[in-house]
């Protein structure tokens, strides 16, 4: 059986400039790096394609760092997949260049389609291993980890697991083109907001979890949604979510309540069963500034 690179050094009169570069890599310097963009909501990525054409050992895959740091972290796995030091999804946590501390596990094949569709296109089908690198924070927590820094939570997914809430991929679909399950079960009938139901919302993972309540909401300009577990300006010590408005409405119903909220106020409530209350935002003054 021909191997990958020489099936597409065969059809390679076919190939646009930017699957030569990534063919050419493959079959001159063992591997290509594919970067990904995100979309504001779902960080940048980037993942390696050569790794199990050439060494037989998993690419990986990387999210939320700087575009030099992907490209670097991956380049390190590639030299340790030379010489013949494979990272593997069952590895311990391992640094990587300037000190990164990740620990690998396997990609689920349910996000091939979304994180890794050069991927597919190169070997052909989904069926090639891959080994996503999760990063700690800078005192060594990891995203699975109770006291990993809350404000870096949206910065990776998951995606050993299968879940697509526990595996935090709702932004990753979006940004490849793919309807998230909630959003493709949504029923639009008796939608009452003016804003769409897809309207993204800021909230916090606790919510999204069905662990916290909703117990205040601001409506601020330009369809800006914000959704929270709590009454009051204190220091958020929990992860930030972003999720379609629809998603929270579907799953507390007395949120629909709030459709008539005009852009500019807030509401709130003591318990998830009170009445809500309503007021205009009160706007920063001088007395407010340093």
């Amino acid at each position: 059986m021909k191997s990958r690179v020489e099936y597409w050094h065969y059809k390679r009169d076919e190939l646009d400039e930017h699957e030569a570069r990534c063919c050419n890599d493959v079959a001159e310097r063992d591997f290509h790096v594919v970067v990904m963009q995100g979309d504001g909501t779902c960080p940048d990525w980037a993942f390696s394609i050569g790794l199990y054409e050439n060494f037989q050992q998993p690419e990986v895959l990387v999210f939320g760092l700087q575009l030099h740091q992907l490209r670097d972290v991956i380049a390190d796995a590639a030299d340790r997949a030379s010489d013949d030091e494979a990272v593997t999804a069952d590895d311990e946590p391992r640094a990587f260049r300037d000190g990164l501390v990740c620990r690998p596990r396997a990609v689920h094949k349910k996000w091939y389609e979304a994180a890794l569709g050069w991927g597919s296109w190169y070997y052909g089908t989904d069926d090639f291993p891959v080994v996503q690198l999760i990063w700690a924070d800078g005192e060594g927590d990891f995203p699975f980890d109770e006291d990993f820094h809350p404000d870096r939570y949206h910065e990776q997914p998951l995606l050993y697991l299968e879940d697509e809430t526990e595996a935090r991929a709702e932004p990753l679909l979006r940004a490849a083109g793919i309807a998230p399950a909630a959003c493709a079960a949504f029923d639009p009938a008796g939608w009452a907001f003016p804003s769409d139901p897809h309207t993204l919302a800021t909230t916090l993972q606790p919510i999204v979890d069905g662990a916290s309540p909703v117990l205040s909401v601001l409506h601020a300009e330009n369809e800006y949604w914000q959704l929270l577990d709590r009454n009051d300006a204190g220091e958020i010590d929990v992860p930030v979510a972003t999720v379609c408005l629809h998603r929270l409405v579907d799953q507390d119903p007395t949120l629909a309540q709030l459709a008539d909220l005009p852009e500019g106020w807030v509401a709130w409530r003591e318990t998830p069963d009170a009445e809500w209350n309503r007021e205009e935002e009160k706007q920063p003054g001088p007395d407010d500034w340093d």
